[in-house]
């Protein structure tokens, strides 16, 4: 379903205008981006930013726009949805592994850094370097920046 709905985006980036020369992909690449982004959010999926799609569908430009050629010349859409459906498993694939190794409820925190993470979680809100200071008391604003630091 995803993958469907991402080629609805890009064809409205279109607007009928043909991009033979590869000047013209930044263009496309910044509107489909937008419009990507704009249509995860509206479908409810407020953090697939997190998720770098439009990145791998364009991490081979080439056999993107030919795919997109190839679609119009045959007004066929399985070999685009096999790609846009590889690209998002890809995607998604990074980002799993990119954030897994960021759980921070099953690696080993010290004191510092567990009441930091509490607080920060409790507090929900950004807060400065400051702010965090004055939740350790006793700790320097340098401390609590190196712990803030290893959570990140």
């Amino acid at each position: 379903m995803l993958a469907t709905g991402t080629v609805v985006p890009h064809i409205g980036c279109l607007d009928g205008r043909e991009h033979e020369d590869a000047r013209d992909f930044s263009d496309l690449r910044m509107c489909f981006s937008m419009e990507f982004h704009q249509y995860l959010r509206q479908a409810g999926l407020n953090n697939a930013h997190i998720c770098l799609i439009e990145s791998e569908l364009l991490s081979n430009t080439r056999l993107y726009y030919t795919l997109l050629a190839w679609t119009d010349y045959c007004n066929s859409y399985i070999e685009l949805l096999d790609y846009f459906t590889m690209c998002i498993r890809n995607a998604y694939s990074k980002a799993y592994d990119k954030f897994r190794s960021k759980n921070l409820l099953s690696c080993e925190l010290d004191e510092i850094e567990t009441r930091l993470l509490m607080k920060a979680k409790e507090q929900d809100l950004p807060f400065t370097i400051s702010e965090a200071a004055r939740w350790l008391q006793n700790r320097s604003e340098a401390t609590v920046r190196m712990h803030l630091n290893r959570l990140v």
